[in-house]
């Protein structure tokens, strides 16, 4: 997969994590969150990208802030915001088939996770929000909001991935506003979609992206003339081998976002239905190949073979993969916090 055009830039801001994933040999530390996952995959792939976040300043963020220097994502911190890293704790389990599950509380020491903060308005009102091509968002708030409208103002393309249904009106409205829309059946119900896609005609909504798990998934795109296409879908990239599939909607997404926006550096009036297909059999196939390891990230640090690096991964304007070692936990955590999730234990608080 050759890169086109000139380098693109993502601004990010939603859910960056560190995921801590447990498996039956060994627990890996890696970066998270939907949000996360797309600056790293595209940094990956040659994109200069930048993420908003808190200024975490515990052992979490020690590893998290390594991970995204390793890849060239700049951290933009939230002036006087320092709180705990978010994290969630996936159990894998070979033995089950690959099948993972997610945790928001420590299953060693009991400690709810730190979980993501809303973001406010008045936050970012003055951050530099220069050089970016692309803004990215998996939440909904009122400081997501301006920043969408910032970003729109410039000539940046406005991508938006729900992490949930449950405000279907906030939902509806966020999706709207932005350029490309992509969630899953299991968030987001075929009823809503083809709601949102009827009333897509009025915003500035350029494509709906609805994955559907084995079965593949379905896409309508604005077409000349100023109309919404019918659903069309697009069977499953099956992979070639199968570890995990945390992730793999990220990979997707990353795959669609580098391949069109490749092609087309600033929002169009309208699409073109192969470059649409294109892009999401890209992002298909690099969401197949990603099944094939641990963890949403476990690809940027896996050693593949050439030919996933070649027709794939590509060679131009691509990080290498030469020193992308993921950081550890310190060896010699203080006795107060926990060797698994690096929070201070529940006994140890207010000692």
């Amino acid at each position: 997969m050759n890169t086109v055009g000139t380098v693109r830039g993502l601004f990010g801001a939603g859910l960056v994590c560190l995921d801590i994933i447990k498996t039956d040999k060994k627990t890996y530390y890696y970066n998270g969150g939907s949000c996360g996952n797309i600056v790293a995959a595209l940094s990956l792939l040659g994109w200069r990208n930048a993420v908003l976040v808190d200024q975490y300043k515990d052992e979490a963020a020690k590893i998290l802030n390594h991970n995204l220097k390793l890849l060239g994502v700049k951290r933009i911190e939230l002036a006087g915001s320092s709180f705990a890293t978010p994290r969630i704790v996936e159990e894998l389990s070979s033995a089950n088939g690959g099948i993972h599950r997610f945790l928001l509380s420590c299953p060693k020491c009991g400690s709810q996770l730190p979980r993501l903060r809303p973001l406010r308005e008045k936050a970012v009102r003055d951050l530099e929000l220069n050089g970016f091509n692309v803004f990215y968002t998996d939440r909904s708030s009122r400081g997501i909001a301006c920043l969408r409208k910032i970003f729109k103002a410039k000539g940046s393309w406005a991508i938006y991935e729900p992490n949930s249904s449950r405000n279907l009106g906030s939902l509806i409205t966020n999706a709207l506003n932005s350029h490309i829309v992509k969630f899953s059946s299991e968030k987001v119900s075929a009823t809503v979609a083809d709601n949102l896609r009827d009333k897509a005609i009025s915003g500035s909504l350029l494509l709906i992206v609805r994955t559907l798990g084995k079965e593949g998934l379905v896409f309508s795109y604005r077409y000349k003339g100023n109309k919404m296409s019918k659903w069309i879908h697009m069977g499953v990239q099956h992979a070639p081998s199968f570890v995990d599939a945390a992730g793999a909607g990220d990979w997707c997404t990353a795959g669609l976002l580098y391949s069109l926006i490749g092609k087309y550096e600033h929002p169009r009036r309208y699409l073109v239905k192969e470059d649409v297909k294109a892009a999401l059999h890209y992002g298909q196939a690099l969401a197949a190949i990603s099944c094939g390891f641990v963890g949403a990230q476990g690809l940027i640090y896996a050693d593949v073979g050439e030919d996933i690096e070649q027709s794939l991964l590509g060679t131009r304007n691509r990080a290498s993969h030469k020193g992308i070692i993921p950081a550890e936990p310190p060896i010699n955590i203080n006795n107060d916090f926990c060797d698994f999730c690096l929070l201070k234990k529940p006994d140890a608080i207010g000692e």
